[in-house]
């Protein structure tokens, strides 16, 4: 199992604490995406599991993000909107195009996403511009991910779904 975490210097004790499967190990790799490093970062990245012997990956979960601008249309700024936009749409998009090469036919990739990216339910639902569009955005990549490689199984879910089936497991 790999995980990526944004710093160097980002606590790694509850990551270590979790049980491992016989035969497996933990591999955790900092990993700082950007748009103005990915091609370094996207290369970084690839190194390392190539150095660790990773050839394939069967599940790739696609989970950070930024939710710091909570503002109705009127107040939410153009820098908030690029900001969500890259972090939440663009490197989820970038990480794909980077470990698309070690997804097999039946690999999933499973995007946390928010209930906030929803278009069909916007109607009442808290003043998020910057969030749910770049939410929004995420959702489209994910579904074009589902109907563009056949074999992969793509999904954006909602982060209280991943807790209902944690109980539920």
């Amino acid at each position: 199992m790999v995980a990526t975490i944004r710093s160097s210097t980002t606590s790694t004790s509850e990551l270590t604490a979790l049980p491992v499967g016989p035969g497996s190990r933990l591999i955790i790799v900092p990993f700082t995406l950007s748009l103005a490093n990915s091609s370094t970062a996207s290369e970084t990245l690839l190194s390392t599991l190539a150095e660790h012997k990773i050839t394939e990956i069967n599940t790739l979960i696609l989970n950070a993000g930024l939710g710091s601008s909570f503002l109705p249309v009127l107040k939410t700024s153009l820098p908030s909107l690029l900001e969500h936009f890259e972090s939440n749409t663009l490197l989820p998009i970038a990480v794909f195009q980077t470990l698309h090469p070690l997804l097999s036919t039946h690999s999933k990739v499973i995007l946390i996403s928010s209930s906030l990216g929803s278009i069909k339910n916007i109607e009442g639902a808290a003043p998020t511009l910057a969030y749910g569009v770049s939410k929004a955005g995420a959702n489209y990549f994910i579904r074009k991910v589902h109907f563009e490689h056949a074999g992969v199984v793509a999904l954006a879910i909602h982060p209280g779904f991943v807790i209902f089936l944690m109980r539920m497991g």
